[in-house]
């Protein structure tokens, strides 16, 4: 049930007011927005930490799962000491927004 109540939590809270706007454009760019996710704490771990010097930016902050312990609490991986802890959902954490590519 990875994300569930996440999406539960977040479903008609989302900060973007205008997502069809957003959408279109992204579409327009060449970006299919479907294609991205929150990640496991697993797929946050590995490849996430395990390759962070190779993405664009990051900045040693705690980034979200989608992996849940029950309706209150969720994982989050800290990029700066590399340490997984499942907390409260209230705290502020980033997402960090994954796509998986095949070549």
């Amino acid at each position: 049930t990875e994300g569930q109540y996440n999406s539960i939590a977040v479903g008609d809270k989302c900060c973007i007011s205008e997502w069809s706007t957003l959408e279109t454009a992204l579409t327009n760019a060449g970006f299919t927005p479907t294609d991205w996710f929150v990640p496991s704490i697993s797929q946050l771990d590995n490849p996430g930490y395990v390759c962070r010097t190779n993405w664009d930016s990051f900045d040693a902050d705690r980034y979200w799962s989608s992996t849940e312990v029950g309706a209150n609490n969720a994982y989050f991986h800290c990029f700066g000491d590399g340490y997984i802890v499942s907390t409260s959902k209230t705290f502020l954490r980033r997402v960090r927004a994954f796509r998986c590519v095949t070549y």
